[in-house]
């Protein structure tokens, strides 16, 4: 992004002075002749950004990056460009960002400094676009300054910058890259910047689901460059240009559901998309808004960990402290109220996309979707520290109290970043450990690896998907990535459903958390017996009687129907199959089923599972399935052993259907058939 940067100064040198902008010196209250940030001071963002997360270099991956860089080794150049992951069964249509990290996974494979190094550059290529625009809305090159390092040393970026994944620093680039563009188009109204604001858009929106809020942010800054600067326009030609901004996003979202099937927000393992979820549900909404909203502003402006003592007292000491500096700068009307309006709006704006998250996941990952929003109340912190160091009457008031908080922030993000890092480092143990245990065993490989902590000091660790096993081989949506450590003549080749049933040999280990080792429990091994497969036909009433319908799953009688038709009427709408005899393994369980909802050409099927030791219906413990819902019978074979719990524990007692989680689809099966290893 820093080429957008030297962009913006070349073009505004260009320009020559703008009409609308005043010119004046940096004290405190006026503006500056400058309409973008000295090159020094981008220089020392990027200097400030690559010291404070120097040791953020050469760590570990965590469990995404594995996904990802799993899916820039395994995906084509097409598919990524397209939006494709190839890999991942939940899709996202993030395909700019994807195709960065599959332009990095083909020229780095896995080491982590480059994707690190990568990380830190488009956070302070962020970090300068964002101050740049702080600078060229409030005219304050100082404040600006106190923004830029504010921002880089925030506590809630630490997650950001420890997950390689990357996706939200690239929408974050490109939003603040299109703000700058807009408001210098705004001002200069060269069409170039309009429509390069338009390719910056695009970018964004690509990247991450974050930045589906991009066009109400345009519409907020266009307002206040109206209220601010008085620059005049006609409303119908506002109107166009937004109009263009909005029809982006609309042509998105329409490839984003129709095109790709795929969920507008952060989607869960079980196909779930919790923002249409959560918005469909508008009385929930409604009761929750304000709590959920009132939880960001605590955890924007005081990002105080849980794990830390007395952390209640500290955020109340924290907003006293914003609240007294506020009443101080307002009396000596040094409070620009309408910058600060507008930051609370962008805040207010940018905070939307979280509400649904933040309704199901509570506080995970809660940093990660806090980011955007984070500019804005570090634009409000900026203000707040920025106005006390210019208006202080003493130079311990000016500078001793900003130093204060600055050293403060940075200690906390060290914290965090060290939680961070440490949880990566036993990432990268149990991998090498696993791969020195694994030197004696064939090359069609599946190994599970238990014992590993779900998370470290609230950080997920590898297990993190599962808290019982995790497959240190591409198992659904497991780290098919830890492969590039392995020995060459013992990486697994990947099984995709066109590929013939390779002669599989499955290993158990478990991690000793004390010892930091590995040690092997036993081999899973298969049925020797050629046992043959176990057939249920659903067309006989006796074995309809064995099937159940749970959570909202609604039987409709029709009649001279032979096979039974189910109405799903909620979100776990759940087809539980006969009980099961366990004996061993199940290989493969095919289902002939109908689905009819005309509202999509493919639906998301889920199968369930229960043990004689876990009878809760979890994901964990599942294997979703895409279908077609054109009202016609189709037969689907799933791969249970694609789930290493199936493996682990093979006392499988009773199998359940989730058909679809959109309520009014029609659902049926005809037969079950159990293939046993």
């Amino acid at each position: 992004m820093s080429h957008l940067f030297l962009y913006f100064r070349m073009k505004i040198i260009q320009m020559g002075p703008l009409s609308a902008v005043k010119q004046a010196d940096d004290s405190p209250g006026s503006t500056s002749p400058q309409l973008y940030i000295p090159l020094k001071l981008g220089i020392l963002l990027f200097l400030f950004t690559f010291l404070l997360f120097a040791n953020t270099l050469d760590q570990y991956f965590l469990l995404d990056d594995f996904l990802h860089i799993g899916s820039a080794k395994y995906n084509t150049l097409p598919h990524t460009l397209l939006g494709y992951d190839t890999n991942l069964e939940t899709k996202f249509f993030r395909p700019v960002s994807m195709f960065f990290f599959w332009v990095l996974g083909k020229l780095f494979g896995v080491n982590p400094v480059a994707y690190n190094v990568a990380v830190l550059f488009l956070f302070a290529s962020a970090a300068v676009l964002a101050t740049n625009l702080f600078y060229l809305l409030f005219q304050n090159l100082t404040v600006a300054a106190v923004f830029g390092f504010v921002f880089i040393a925030f506590p809630n970026h630490a997650e950001v910058i420890d997950w390689p994944c990357m996706h939200a620093l690239w929408a974050l680039s490109f939003y603040m890259a299109t703000l700058n563009l807009f408001a210098y188009y705004r001002l200069s109204l060269r069409p170039g910047l309009y429509a390069f604001s338009l390719l910056m858009f695009l970018g964004a929106v690509l990247s991450k689901e974050e930045a589906f809020t991009l066009p109400v942010s345009l519409v907020l800054l266009d307002f206040f460059l109206y209220v601010s600067r008085n620059v005049k326009l006609r409303f119908s030609k506002r109107a166009v240009e937004h109009c263009a901004y909005f029809g982006l996003l609309a042509l998105v979202l329409v490839i984003t559901r129709s095109v790709f099937n795929t969920g507008i927000g952060y989607s869960s393992g079980e196909g779930v998309d919790y923002v249409s979820l959560y918005l469909q549900n508008i009385h929930i909404l409604i009761i929750d808004l304000l709590q959920i909203y009132l939880q960001g502003w605590v955890y924007l402006i005081a990002p105080i960990s849980p794990a830390i003592l007395y952390q209640k007292h500290i955020i109340l000491l924290v907003f006293i402290t914003f609240a007294v500096m506020s009443i101080i700068l307002a009396r000596q009307r040094r409070l620009d109220v309408i910058a600060l309006s507008y930051c609370i709006l962008f805040v207010t704006v940018a905070l939307l996309p979280a509400l649904g998250t933040f309704r199901l996941f509570r506080l995970a990952h809660w940093s990660r979707f806090l980011y955007l929003p984070s500019v804005g109340a570090c634009y409000i912190i900026a203000m707040l520290l920025g106005g006390m160091l210019v208006n202080g009457k003493s130079v311990l008031t000016r500078y001793g109290f900003f130093s204060v908080v600055m050293l403060l922030m940075v200690c906390l993000t060290k914290y965090y970043d060290r939680t961070w890092i440490r949880s990566q480092d036993l990432s990268e143990k149990v991998i090498q450990a696993t791969v020195n245990e694994l030197r004696e065993y064939p090359q069609y490989s599946r190994v599970y690896v238990s014992g590993i902590p779900s998370e470290y000091g609230g950080v997920p660790c590898i297990g993190g998907a599962f808290k019982a096993a995790i497959g240190l081989y591409y198992d659904r949506n497991l780290v098919e990535a830890s492969m590039d450590y392995l020995p060459e003549d013992n990486i697994l080749v990947l099984e995709r459903e066109n590929y013939a049933p390779q002669d599989w040999r499955y290993v158990w280990l478990t991690w000793d958390t004390g010892a930091e080792a590995i040690r092997t429990e036993r081999p899973i091994q298969p049925n020797q017996a050629e046992e043959p497969p176990l057939i249920y036909d659903f067309m006989d009433r006796r074995s309809q009687g064995t099937i159940e319908a749970a959570n909202d799953l609604a039987q409709v009688y029709a009649p001279n129907t032979p096979y039974p038709i189910f109405m799903v009427n909620g979100s776990w709408s759940l087809l539980k199959l006969p009980p099961l005899d366990p004996k061993s393994s199940i290989q493969y369980c095919t289902v002939e089923m109908m689905l009819k909802n005309e509202e999509v050409e493919k639906d998301i099927a889920r199968i369930f599972w229960v043990t004689e030791n876990d009878l809760d219906y979890s994901g964990t413990k599942s294997i979703g399935f895409y279908v077609t819902s054109d009202g016609n019978f189709h037969e689907y074979r799933i791969p249970l052993y694609r789930n290493g719990l199936s493996l682990i524990n093979p006392r499988i007692i009773r199998l359940a259907i989730r058909p679809s989680q959109k309520s009014g689809a029609l659902f049926s099966v005809k037969k079950m058939t159990l293939e046993y290893y």
